[in-house]
């Protein structure tokens, strides 16, 4: 199989081709990061903030540069942004958040292919976020100021989503350009991965666990 061929799902949707072909990642991660288990703590909580939030700070500072002015204008992308979210949940858990700085980011956003790509991770996750924040707040009964980033954009989700799925439909139309994004998306979900893998040691002394 080539890098081109596979993408397309039955009814020619690329969010469900998306949806469909990295759904392996998109398991992996849900597993490692286990958010939907009766035996989730506080500390493992925040952990998956720290991951999140070490990803998110230098991916969207430079996702604007990735989805060009026509993009960015399309879809809000200032009010899409979810690092200040991730940072304000920290610091209500009396974590210091990463720096904000020019380091590069851990996924490639260069192109509007790849750019669009690992934004369908990041939009995706705020539907899940609908599922995860009721469970945060009666199997933890964390405090609705520690659970900003999981509540995303509140009433405004549906719209928000359909939204981009309007832009990848009409932005990712040829079999290369679904390539790419299928890249950007997957190389997402990686990332994540890893950085709660990697952060999962580190961290567990910072937030006292």
């Amino acid at each position: 199989m080539t890098v081109e061929m596979g993408y397309v799902s039955e009814d020619g949707s690329v969010v469900a081709a998306l949806r469909r072909e990295t759904r392996a990642q998109h398991e992996r991660l849900e597993e490692e990061l286990d958010l939907l288990s009766p035996l989730l703590d506080r500390g493992r909580y925040t952990r998956v903030l720290l991951a999140f939030a070490h990803v998110y700070g230098p991916v969207e500072a430079q996702m604007a540069g990735g989805l060009g002015t026509e993009l960015v204008r399309q879809l809000d992308w200032v009010n899409r942004a979810k690092t200040a979210w991730l940072e304000s949940d920290l610091e209500a858990l009396g974590i210091n958040p990463p720096l904000r700085s020019h380091t590069q980011a851990a996924v490639d956003v260069s192109t509007p292919e790849r750019a669009l790509g690992v934004l369908y991770v990041m939009e995706g996750a705020t539907l899940g976020a609908q599922v995860i924040k009721p469970h945060l707040l009666t199997t933890i009964h964390l405090e609705e100021d520690v659970t900003r980033f999981f509540d995303s954009y509140g009433e405004h989700v549906g719209r928000m989503w359909g939204t981009m799925r309007t832009v990848l439909r009409e932005r990712i139309v040829t079999e290369t350009q679904r390539g790419i994004a299928l890249d950007g998306a997957k190389s997402m979900f990686l990332a994540l991965s890893a950085g709660f893998r990697r952060g999962h040691a580190v961290s567990a002394k910072e937030v006292g666990v």
